[in-house]
C-alpha cells in the first residue's frame, strides 16, 4: 500500500480511524454511570484526542493532495 499511495494518506487514514474510535468511546461512555471527575477525564480526553486525530488526518490529506502549494 505504501508504494502505491505514499505515507501521507496512510497516516491520515490511520488518524481518522483512531479518531473515530475515540469519538465512539466518547459517545458510549457518556451513557455510563461514572463519577463527575471520571466522566470529565474519560469523556473529555476521548473527545479531545479524537478531534486532534481528525485534525492530523485532515492535515495529511491536504498535504497529499497538494492543497498548501501555490499554483
Amino acid at each position: 500500500m505504501r508504494e502505491i499511495l505514499g505515507w501521507e494518506p496512510l497516516v491520515g487514514y490511520f488518524s481518522y480511524m483512531i479518531g473515530a474510535i475515540l469519538f465512539n468511546i466518547n459517545g458510549s461512555i457518556a451513557y455510563a454511570e461514572l463519577s463527575e471527575n471520571a466522566e470529565r477525564w474519560v469523556v473529555g480526553l476521548a473527545a479531545m484526542l479524537g478531534g486532534l486525530l481528525f485534525t492530523v488526518g485532515g492535515f495529511f490529506e491536504c498535504t497529499h493532495n497538494h492543497v498548501f502549494k501555490k499554483f
